[in-house]
């Protein structure tokens, strides 16, 4: 079973875009906590709520966005069903043993030799 190192690479690409947002979030979440404070933010609950809200619920909306690309697309090919190249091979030798062998006579007519057994 072979992996296919471009949908692997993507994966982890999307993971770390995902992972680039939730360290903005953080960043936008700091600058809302501290910083505008320090320019005359005043706290409300009529603000407040809803912001922390919408913050809490897209940061766990991201991390199950890495969760479900991570665990759905990396194991992908154990979903895929068998081509008979990736089979494990037959036993030529057996096959090869039962079949009937052709022996060719002076005159040039095949002639037809069971195999003992």
């Amino acid at each position: 079973m072979k992996m296919s190192r471009l949908r692997v690479a993507l994966v982890i690409l999307g993971d770390a875009l995902l992972c680039t947002v939730l360290v903005l979030l953080v960043q936008i979440d700091h600058l809302v906590n501290v910083t505008l404070y320090s320019y005359g933010l005043a706290f409300s609950e009529n603000w407040a709520q809803p912001y922390w809200m919408m913050l809490r619920v897209s940061m766990v909306l991201i991390v199950v966005a890495i969760l479900v690309i991570s665990v759905v697309e990396l194991p992908y090919p154990l979903f895929e069903e068998k081509t008979e190249r990736d089979e494990k091979p037959k036993d030529v030798a057996n096959e090869v043993a039962a079949e009937p062998e052709v022996v060719v006579e002076e005159e040039g007519e095949p002639i037809s030799v069971e195999p003992p057994g």
